[in-house]
């Protein structure tokens, strides 16, 4: 199902058996990356939110996890998932609050959601997956301008050793330093970037 998702919009018409998948297989597996397909296949939002919202309901953490992840790629549209994501990001469980704090940065990108979010994309930079560091550096270029532990972060990471990772930083880094200079930001969000791996959100979390 991996390599279907990989395909995009040109398997657009597996949308009927992904969703199905998505909302109701038995294999946990499997609608993990059911649910990952959703996003690389582009669907509507408004046939995969009401999926996602369902799978936030699994016994398995990983499907959960995955299902924090896509209202996030959709934006504004998934404000219907700010409150269950809220109420993770501002919980005690660690492990679910940075896939929430990812996703509330695209969703509902409030001054209180942000300020709960910062501190875990912080820390993620730092992590030993370098999915996690990319994310975490784009979603801190979303909103992080108007915080100095933000940018100094960011100069602080250009030196990463995954050349990918290095580039997105730098990519941001600019963006951040624009943004303060004229109160506006021009980065792309995740959601307008279909197709991102999402394994960083869904490695055994809660």
């Amino acid at each position: 199902m991996t390599a279907i998702g990989k395909l995009g919009p040109a398997l657009i018409a597996a949308l009927p058996a992904m969703l199905e998948h998505a909302a109701i297989d038995s294999d946990d597996l499997v609608r993990m990356e059911a649910l990952h397909c959703l996003v690389s296949i582009q669907a509507p939002a408004a046939k995969r939110l009401p999926v996602a919202i369902t799978a936030l309901e699994s016994n398995n953490p990983r499907v959960r996890n995955a299902a924090r992840y896509l209202p996030g790629t959709i934006g504004d549209d998934a404000h219907v998932a700010e409150s269950v994501l809220g109420e993770s990001l501002h919980g005690s469980d660690e492990l679910k609050r940075l896939p929430s704090a990812w996703a509330l940065v695209h969703v509902a990108p409030s001054n209180e959601n942000i300020e709960a979010a910062i501190p875990l994309l912080l820390t993620a930079l730092r992590d030993l997956n370098p999915d996690v560091r990319l994310e975490a550096a784009a979603a801190l270029g979303k909103i992080g301008a108007g915080s100095k532990d933000v940018r100094t972060a960011l100069q602080e990471a250009p030196g990463d050793t995954v050349p990918a990772v290095k580039e997105a930083v730098i990519m941001v880094l600019k963006t951040v330093q624009q943004e303060q200079s004229r109160n506006r930001s021009s980065f792309k969000p995740v959601a307008d970037r279909p197709g991102r791996s999402i394994a960083w959100l869904v490695i055994g979390c809660g």
